[in-house]
């Protein structure tokens, strides 16, 4: 048994177990906030109903499917339960691709539709050129146009589709994307599937529900209503943390469903917990409290610093490190390892990346690619990085005569692999020895196309096996035509041969999770004694997040009020969803660094407000004066871990109200 199962029952315990032993079935949603073991009550929920019910599912062949936003949360659930075949735990997309899989007959059919509806897209497209339209955007579309066309020859003769991580149709891959869009609507539109399904699943729990796609939770939530009584179906998860622009956030309930709650938080000390409810007011009607036995809650610490807004804001950032390592006697708020009690929370993957060195990397991916080329590499997943993380680097690293770089040659050198009896295999070991050299040259020196110039001498020593888009990219300059995601692929593989090979460190060790920095999205579910979150909008490059509009230090756009009285998300929705997000991680201390252009304005607004109210608000050059003559803080280095602080001050004791001003006015019925 799990420390998870064998945890003390909450009140949302107690009334969900009741609820999965009425007969007929019944649905529901739980809503449970930041730190309050959402997870736990989803895996109490599932060994509740495989120990009460289990033996007549495994009498009808049954399963209880569970089903999560990432294969991390899916492995995760399935080392608590630990009850064998009788569970489907897998993300959203291997649980739909599970069910339509055995509809072959259905999946190309839709496919064919798909395919169909591409080629006329392009065809009305280009029948709408005027003369002014350029002769690559003419020739690109020809290309799809005829890609089309061939995959609809092609997909005639396909007898069995797969699922990938990219479609090709004309070789049967089903992409990640196509998955959502095919199954939900063969959910819809074949009821002999939808009857399969509940049969098969009559208990179906949706994990990090906020941020399922709306169609999903559209096509479970049909299943339910056709089959009343028959299907179980829930869903977990909390408006307040969907992060996603394609969630669904609050999910309605539908007549005879239970609402249940989850208002405790075993996690935020008594001072981050008031502060992320004062976030929360006005989201929805959940005020969470702490679910820790007196004896074990703390005070914990909030501080709000805030700093104009210029061009050194690393070296702002370093002296406010300083100096929160100074006032907690602690300097774990220096240390930038891993293993470090500090994560330093900003806004966008790109803000991470100008403060680790690898920006021009970061825009190679995401400026005009592809939006799953651009995931991916978020991600750490991206195909053009894979060599790599897995070879370049490490051969680059190595002697060219040492056994180590034996070692990575045979496992990765087409040439030692496919080496014959007729081969010298004395001039092959020489040659793979100079282009070892000249690969540790490059990476050594970097500079702009040290990417290309390594990539080059891979392929051309043979040193690597390349994915066959690399092959095809380097022969022909990108010219090529190898998949529905070709032009995409290829501007973002010249951009990339251009960056500088040393940027890929960075970059690394980001994704790797090897630094203290984060986006507020990516720290979702996990926590951290220290949190340092960083708010700047002139870095978020668009216009879905502003903490400046939040605060009341920028009037709100016509779009936004316009969004706002429709009942739509709009930037305040989205920021303080944000903001709560990444506050709730601190299991010690939280510091927020505003950045602004109007330092005295920033600071009345946040110590009017109910945030600056739940601890200490400070202008930077309050930090300067109390702490002259610091070291420069470009030369700082980490300090390693130290115990924890020990001399925190206080919060003030006067609490002045939200004024209409900074607080976000109230939401739409049923936004977070």
């Amino acid at each position: 048994m799990t420390s998870r199962i064998a945890s003390p029952d909450t009140s949302a315990d107690r009334e969900l177990r009741a609820l999965l032993d009425q007969r007929p079935l019944q649905c529901f949603r739980v809503i449970a906030g930041a730190g309050s073991g959402k997870t736990t009550t989803l895996v109490k929920a599932l060994a509740h109903v495989a120990t009460s019910h289990g033996k007549t599912l495994r009498a009808r062949s049954q399963k209880i499917a569970c089903i999560t936003y990432t294969d991390i949360a899916a492995e995760e659930i399935r080392s608590d339960v630990k009850q064998g075949s009788i569970f489907h735990v897998s993300t959203i997309h291997t649980f739909l691709w599970t069910l339509i899989n055995p509809f072959q007959h259905d999946i190309g059919l839709w496919v064919t539709e798909r395919i169909q509806e591409r080629l006329e897209e392009e065809i009305e497209a280009e029948q709408g050129f005027s003369n002014r339209v350029g002769a690559k955007r003419r020739q690109e579309t020809r290309k799809r146009i005829e890609r089309y066309e061939r995959q609809a020859k092609e997909v005639v003769s396909i007898r069995r589709f797969t699922y990938g991580t990219g479609s090709n149709y004309g070789k049967g891959i089903v992409g990640h994307d196509d998955v959502i869009k095919l199954a939900t609507a063969m959910l819809v539109r074949r009821p002999l599937l939808a009857q399969l399904t509940v049969a098969e699943y009559p208990y179906i729990f949706v994990d990090e529900s906020q941020d399922t796609f709306p169609a999903v939770v559209d096509a479970l939530r049909g299943l339910a209503l056709q089959h009343k009584g028959k299907l179980c179906l829930g869903f977990f998860g909390d408006p307040m943390q969907r992060i996603y622009a394609t969630g669904v956030g609050s999910i309605g309930l539908d007549a005879g469903w239970k609402d249940i709650k989850k208002p405790e938080n075993f996690r935020s000390p008594l001072q981050i917990l008031t502060a992320i409810n004062a976030i929360r007011s006005g989201g929805d009607n959940l005020v969470q409290k702490s679910g820790l036995p007196i004896e074990k809650q703390r005070e914990g610490d909030v501080t709000v610093i805030v700093a104009p807004r210029t061009q050194d804001s690393l070296i702002t950032l370093h002296r406010v490190r300083r100096w929160l390592a100074d006032r907690h006697c602690s300097d774990a708020w220096l240390n930038d390892d891993a293993q470090s009690a500090l994560k330093v929370l900003v806004i966008t993957h790109r803000m991470a990346a100008r403060r680790l060195g690898f920006e021009t990397l970061y825009a190679c991916f995401h400026d005009g690619a592809s939006a799953s080329l651009s995931q991916a590499f978020d991600e750490g997943t991206a195909w053009p990085l894979t060599p790599f993380r897995t070879a370049i680097l490490a051969m680059a690293a190595t002697s060219a005569s040492s056994s180590d770089a034996m070692t990575l040659l045979r496992i990765h050198s087409p040439r030692i692999q496919n080496i014959h009896a007729s081969d010298d295999l004395t001039t092959v070991l020489s040659s793979l020895k100079h282009g070892l050299t000249e690969l540790a040259g490059v990476v050594a020196n970097g500079g702009p196309d040290s990417v290309g110039e390594a990539l080059r001498i891979v392929s051309s020593y043979g040193l690597v096996e390349l994915d066959e888009r690399w092959i095809d990219h380097l022969a022909t300059s990108g010219d090529s035509d190898i998949s529905p995601v070709a032009d995409g692929d290829r501007q973002v593989l010249g951009a990339f041969m251009t960056c500088d090979i040393h940027e890929l460190h960075g970059y690394f060790n980001y994704v790797g999770r090897e630094s203290p920095y984060s986006t507020q999205q990516g720290v979702k579910g996990a926590e951290f004694p220290n949190v340092l979150v960083v708010l700047d909008d002139a870095e978020g490059t668009h216009a879905h997040f502003s903490y400046d509009k939040l605060f009341g230090l920028r009037k709100l756009s016509k779009a936004d009020e316009t969004a706002r009285q429709e009942g739509r998300d709009s930037v305040l929705e989205r920021t303080r969803r944000l903001l709560y997000v990444c506050c709730s991680r601190a299991t010690e201390s939280l510091t927020v660094l505003l950045y602004t252009d109007d330092v005295p304005d920033a600071l009345d607004a946040l110590r009017r407000s109910s945030l600056g109210a739940t601890g200490l608000v400070i202008d930077l050059a309050e930090i300067e004066i109390r702490h002259p003559g610091r070291p420069d803080p470009q030369q700082l280095r980490p300090l390693g871990n130290a115990g924890q602080a020990s001399d925190r001050q206080p919060a003030p004791d006067t609490k002045p109200q939200m004024t209409e001003q900074t607080q976000p006015a109230g939401d739409a019925e049923g936004s977070p």
